[in-house]
């Protein structure tokens, strides 16, 4: 369906000025809602209120369950249109008018011009009931990342921390003479301690300094656990 809609305002010096928007479509939707072709603003305006819709050669009027318009001054839930007939919504005027050439509905709208600035505000706020997230599935969705986060948590994380906790108590628990493997893969054995440097003789009379966080594992420690497994 391709309709016109004509938005008229009064112009600063009381004469009329128009603008016209092209709308393509099956249903001509009207609401509050940023995605309705005809948005209209005010609290008595559902974000979905109405839809108007060709059936054959004429136009009606649905209101979505609960939800009710004035056509030519009577309280409707729905309606066949004519051309004459005057949509009343929250001050908001539709009237549907002859269609030009081209076009298959046309439709005069004067606006509410008495709008509050908040109502600007509230229809671009999202409202979590309006998109495809209801409270229960959010609910649902916010358990499903806590527990995602707990398993990994569980399987990456604290294992982590475990082993870096085991490493730096080895490392505060490094003592002269100690056979020591770093993580180049170099084994000696420990020489001298300082607070961030450790110096290892790798043979005799050759000596390295490396740094203490480098240290991987005491190779003497790990010598007698494989001599003990075996």
């Amino acid at each position: 369906m391709e309709a016109l809609l004509r938005e008229l305002h009064e112009g600063p010096d009381g004469i009329p000025e128009y603008r016209d928007t092209e709308i393509s479509g099956a249903d001509l939707t009207i609401g509050s809602a940023a995605d309705q072709r005809i948005q209209l603003l005010g609290r008595a305006v559902a974000p979905e209120h109405a839809v108007i819709r060709k059936s054959g050669s004429k136009l009606e009027l649905s209101c979505r369950s609960g939800e009710r318009v004035r056509v030519n001054g009577e309280p409707r839930s729905s309606s066949k249109l004519e051309i004459g007939d005057v949509i009343e919504l929250a001050g908001h005027q539709l009237t549907i008018a002859e269609a030009p050439g081209g076009f298959d509905v046309a439709i005069e709208l004067r606006p509410n011009e008495n709008i509050d600035a908040s109502e600007f505000e509230s229809a671009f706020r999202t409202d979590l009931g309006q998109t495809w997230l209801s409270k229960r599935p959010a609910a649902w969705m916010l358990v499903a990342i806590v527990l995602i986060f707990g398993v990994f948590w569980l399987l990456v994380i604290r294992p982590q921390q475990k082993k870096a906790r085991q490493h730096s108590d080895m490392l505060n628990q490094l003592k002269a003479g100690d056979v020591i493997v770093t993580q180049g893969g170099i084994i000696g054995k420990i020489t001298g301690l300082r607070e961030r440097e450790v110096t290892i003789e790798v043979q005799e009379k050759v000596r390295l300094k490396v740094l203490r966080s480098a240290v991987t594992s005491v190779y003497n420690a790990d010598a007698k656990t494989e001599a003990k497994a075996s």
